[in-house]
Order: C-alpha cells, then structure tokens, then sequence
C-alpha cells in the first residue's frame, strides 16, 4: 500500500483512539471509569489529554509501521493528529454557538417533568389547521 496512505490512516486511527479515551464515556462508561479510576495520577492525566496521549500513541503507531524513519514519521502523526483535535473542536463548537441556541423561555416543563422546547404558539390558521 502507498506508504502516504498508511500514514493518513494512522493519523485518523490515532486520532480516534486518542479522542475515544479522553473525551467519550464509552459502552457502559467504561472508559469514563478508567478516566476516574486514575484521576488524580499522571496516567488519568495522560488519559484526559487528547494532545498528550497522541505523542504516545503515535510512537507505538510508527514504531510499528515506520521503523526506518521513525522520529520524523512520530513527531508528523502527532502533529496531524493535534490538528485534527483542534479543527474537529472548532467545528463542533460552531454547532452549539448561543445564536442558535433556544431561549431558556422557549422551553417549558411537561406533564412528567422533562423540559421540552415549547410548543408553537402562533396562528394556527398558517397550517390549516
């Protein structure tokens, strides 16, 4: 295989791995419980942080993959990984902007007590109904 492919599927495999064990809960929150297990602990720290775990997982990555030119290939996979956690932040915060947001007096609490968005109050004859 084209070794510029290997090297972009790592990355993206990297970066999966790194931001499903610091930043998701996991099937039954077990990766939430390791995270709490080893709070306060340079391993809970380590498993918190998106940035550092990549430096370390890239290095099993390339030690793996690309012996030969193995610091380069590390410190680049690290790198694009960082990237990769930064644009998908940006991204993602983009989605939840307070423009967009509902009011907190466009929602109301139901009859069992959850809390919906309202229902809509205008003139109905704009539907037909």
């Amino acid at each position: 295989m084209n070794p510029i492919v290997v090297f972009v599927l790592c990355c993206l495999a990297c970066w999966r791995v790194c931001h499903f064990v610091a930043k998701e809960d996991g099937p039954f929150f077990w990766m939430w419980d390791l995270r709490y297990f080893y709070l306060d602990s340079e391993v809970g720290n380590l498993l918190a942080c998106v940035k550092c775990m990549s430096v370390w997982l890239s290095a099993l990555f390339c030690a793996a993959l690309f012996w030969k030119s193995f610091l380069l290939y590390w410190l680049a996979m690290s790198a694009v990984v960082m990237f990769i956690e930064e644009a998908y932040g940006v991204l993602w915060s983009r989605r939840f902007r307070a423009d967009i947001r509902p009011k907190a007096d466009q929602f109301f609490v139901g009859e069992m007590g959850e809390i919906r968005p309202e229902p809509y109050s205008g003139d109905s004859d704009a539907y037909g109904l």
